[in-house]
């Protein structure tokens, strides 16, 4: 029951509440399910904001009966090449506004600004956006 506490507690709400006493004195916590195949990019677009910012665009869809965490987004820009210039991870928390899962069944848009040091020794061409749970 410990080990897949997340996956009951999505299956059975009622459960949580039991599931998170058990789990107390064992130091461990219930939370969304990791599940990557149900959480897809609908859509991304990185907007230049000049002088090395720029505002990331996503939306995740969540295509699971069950609420899901907010996996982490690593961003790769790439020059004329297709070379990585810069890699960033950006996390649950570090979006604009800040949350830690997907409901079920829904579509979540979100954004982040981000500072980029050494933005004009590089051109940057493209990116891409790759999903994952640490």
């Amino acid at each position: 029951a410990l080990h897949q506490r997340d996956w009951l507690a999505a299956a059975h709400p009622a459960w949580a509440p039991w599931l998170a006493a058990l789990c107390q004195p064992l130091d461990c916590a219930v939370g969304p399910l990791h599940q990557i195949e149900s959480v897809l990019i609908d859509s991304s677009a990185l907007v230049d904001l000049k002088e090395g910012r720029y505002r990331l665009e996503v939306t995740f869809n969540n295509t699971s009966a069950h609420r899901l965490a907010l996996p982490a987004l690593e961003l790769s820009l790439t020059n004329l090449r297709d070379e990585v210039v810069v890699r960033k991870v950006i996390g649950p928390h570090d979006w604009s506004q800040p949350t830690t899962d997907l409901p079920a069944r829904a579509e979540l848009p979100l954004s982040v600004q981000l500072a980029l040091s050494n933005a004009g020794e590089w051109r940057m061409s493209g990116y891409r956006a790759v999903i994952f749970y640490p």
